[in-house]
This record gives structure tokens, sequence and C-alpha cells, in this order.
């Protein structure tokens, strides 16, 4: 069953579409949000893997301190914790139903 009606194309819309696509809507935001941060986190990892692996013949050594991978591994877990907790902060306010 729908809750949803008629459109012109002859698909459905629910009444739950209207409410989410208002630009003010916080949720819409934080969805946004979620991909971006573990975008970030990814990349940041990468980087810092990057550095470690690099070898002490690679200039890539010689342009970062030795501490540049930690941070960036300390900026990753964050994004990466912010995300997760933007998921399942959005998860409880739909009531536990993945959409």
């Amino acid at each position: 069953m729908s809750n949803g009606t008629a459109d012109k194309s002859g698909g459905l819309t629910s009444e739950n579409s209207e409410r989410d696509s208002g630009s003010n809507n916080p949720l819409r935001f934080r969805r946004t949000v979620i991909p971006i941060l573990l975008t970030l986190a990814a990349i940041l990892i990468g980087w810092g893997i990057l550095l470690i692996t690099s070898g002490q013949n690679n200039a890539l050594a010689d342009l970062f301190p030795n501490w540049t991978p930690l941070a960036l591994f300390g900026f990753a877990l964050v994004f990466l914790a912010l995300g997760l907790l933007n998921m399942l902060s959005i998860r409880n306010k739909r009531g536990g139903i993945p959409r």
C-alpha cells in the first residue's frame, strides 16, 4: 500500500518528499554532509598511508614532518566519527526505518 498521491507523470509522490524538499530542512543538510565527511576520512587515511609507505628515499617524506601521518589519521577519525554519528542520528529521527 502506498500513502502517496499520483503526480502528472503517473508516479507517486509522498507527503514526506514535500516536507524533505525544503531548503531549510536540517535533515537534508545532514544527509548531504555524510558522504562528504566519509570521503574526506578516506582521503586523509590514504594520504597518511602514502606518507608512511613512501620510504626514506622518496622526496615526499622530506616535504612533511614525521608527525603529519598521525595528524592525518586523527582528523580522519574525527571525520569518520562525525559521519557515523550523523547517520545514526538521522536513522533515529526517522524512526529506524531505512529509506
